[in-house]
Protein backbone atom coordinates (compact mmCIF):
# COMPACT_ATOMS: atom_id res chain seq x y z
CA UNK A 1 0.00 0.00 0.00
CA UNK A 2 1.27 3.46 -0.91
CA UNK A 3 1.37 6.18 1.72
CA UNK A 4 0.86 9.82 0.72
CA UNK A 5 1.00 13.16 2.50
CA UNK A 6 -1.36 14.91 0.08
CA UNK A 7 -4.94 15.93 0.87
CA UNK A 8 -7.86 15.59 -1.52
CA UNK A 9 -10.50 17.68 0.28
CA UNK A 10 -11.91 20.26 -2.12
CA UNK A 11 -9.82 18.95 -5.05
CA UNK A 12 -11.14 18.73 -8.60
CA UNK A 13 -12.40 15.53 -10.18
CA UNK A 14 -9.36 15.65 -12.45
CA UNK A 15 -6.96 15.73 -9.48
CA UNK A 16 -8.82 12.87 -7.77
CA UNK A 17 -8.60 10.80 -10.98
CA UNK A 18 -4.87 11.60 -11.25
CA UNK A 19 -4.18 10.35 -7.70
CA UNK A 20 -6.31 7.25 -8.31
CA UNK A 21 -4.37 6.54 -11.50
CA UNK A 22 -1.10 6.77 -9.57
CA UNK A 23 -2.44 4.31 -6.97
CA UNK A 24 -3.55 1.82 -9.64
CA UNK A 25 -0.24 2.05 -11.49
CA UNK A 26 1.46 0.65 -8.39
CA UNK A 27 -0.26 -2.71 -8.98
CA UNK A 28 -0.95 -2.63 -12.73
CA UNK A 29 2.52 -1.33 -13.75
CA UNK A 30 0.69 0.84 -16.32
CA UNK A 31 -0.79 4.21 -15.45
CA UNK A 32 -4.43 4.14 -16.62
CA UNK A 33 -6.32 7.18 -17.89
CA UNK A 34 -9.20 7.55 -15.43
CA UNK A 35 -12.23 9.77 -14.99
CA UNK A 36 -13.80 10.41 -11.58
CA UNK A 37 -17.49 10.69 -10.74
CA UNK A 38 -18.87 11.83 -7.37
CA UNK A 39 -21.14 9.04 -6.06
CA UNK A 40 -21.27 10.26 -2.45
CA UNK A 41 -23.99 9.29 -0.02
CA UNK A 42 -24.19 9.90 3.73
CA UNK A 43 -21.25 7.77 4.86
CA UNK A 44 -19.09 10.51 6.31
CA UNK A 45 -16.85 10.56 3.25
CA UNK A 46 -17.09 11.86 -0.27
CA UNK A 47 -16.93 8.88 -2.57
CA UNK A 48 -15.59 9.00 -6.12
CA UNK A 49 -15.88 6.16 -8.62
CA UNK A 50 -12.89 6.19 -10.96
CA UNK A 51 -13.27 4.44 -14.29
CA UNK A 52 -11.22 3.68 -17.35
CA UNK A 53 -13.76 4.17 -20.13
CA UNK A 54 -16.90 2.41 -18.89
CA UNK A 55 -15.00 0.04 -16.57
CA UNK A 56 -14.90 0.91 -12.84
CA UNK A 57 -11.33 0.58 -11.57
CA UNK A 58 -11.23 2.06 -8.07
CA UNK A 59 -12.99 4.12 -5.42
CA UNK A 60 -11.52 7.18 -3.74
CA UNK A 61 -12.98 8.00 -0.31
CA UNK A 62 -12.23 11.48 1.01
CA UNK A 63 -13.07 11.92 4.70
CA UNK A 64 -15.33 14.82 5.62
CA UNK A 65 -15.90 13.96 9.29
CA UNK A 66 -19.64 14.41 8.78
CA UNK A 67 -22.48 11.96 8.23
CA UNK A 68 -24.09 9.04 9.96
CA UNK A 69 -20.94 6.88 9.93
CA UNK A 70 -19.13 9.52 12.03
CA UNK A 71 -22.04 10.19 14.38
CA UNK A 72 -20.51 8.45 17.42
CA UNK A 73 -17.03 7.11 18.31
CA UNK A 74 -18.47 3.58 18.72
CA UNK A 75 -19.89 3.72 15.19
CA UNK A 76 -16.52 4.79 13.78
CA UNK A 77 -14.72 1.98 15.67
CA UNK A 78 -17.34 -0.64 14.72
CA UNK A 79 -17.22 0.22 11.00
CA UNK A 80 -13.39 0.29 10.99
CA UNK A 81 -13.17 -3.11 12.74
CA UNK A 82 -15.76 -4.73 10.48
CA UNK A 83 -14.09 -3.40 7.35
CA UNK A 84 -10.66 -4.61 8.49
CA UNK A 85 -11.98 -8.14 9.09
CA UNK A 86 -13.71 -8.16 5.71
CA UNK A 87 -10.48 -7.04 4.00
CA UNK A 88 -8.54 -9.79 5.78
CA UNK A 89 -11.10 -12.34 4.51
CA UNK A 90 -11.00 -10.96 0.95
CA UNK A 91 -14.60 -9.72 1.11
CA UNK A 92 -13.89 -5.95 1.14
CA UNK A 93 -11.66 -4.31 -1.48
CA UNK A 94 -7.92 -3.87 -0.95
CA UNK A 95 -6.62 -0.38 -0.11
CA UNK A 96 -4.02 0.75 -2.65
CA UNK A 97 -3.12 4.16 -1.20
CA UNK A 98 -3.75 6.14 1.98
CA UNK A 99 -3.35 9.88 2.33
CA UNK A 100 -4.02 12.45 5.04
CA UNK A 101 -7.75 12.58 4.35
CA UNK A 102 -8.42 9.84 1.80
CA UNK A 103 -7.85 6.29 0.67
CA UNK A 104 -8.01 4.58 -2.71
CA UNK A 105 -9.44 1.07 -2.87
CA UNK A 106 -9.90 -1.37 -5.72
CA UNK A 107 -13.37 -1.21 -7.25
CA UNK A 108 -15.74 -3.99 -6.32
CA UNK A 109 -18.11 -2.92 -9.13
CA UNK A 110 -21.04 -0.55 -8.95
CA UNK A 111 -23.86 -0.85 -6.47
Amino acid sequence: MLESTIRLSNESLERIAEVASEALSSVQKVKPSLTAKDVSGNSGARTFLCSEGATPKCIVKVSTGEGIMNSHPNTVARIAAATEVMREKGIAPQILMKGNDFHVEVSAGTS
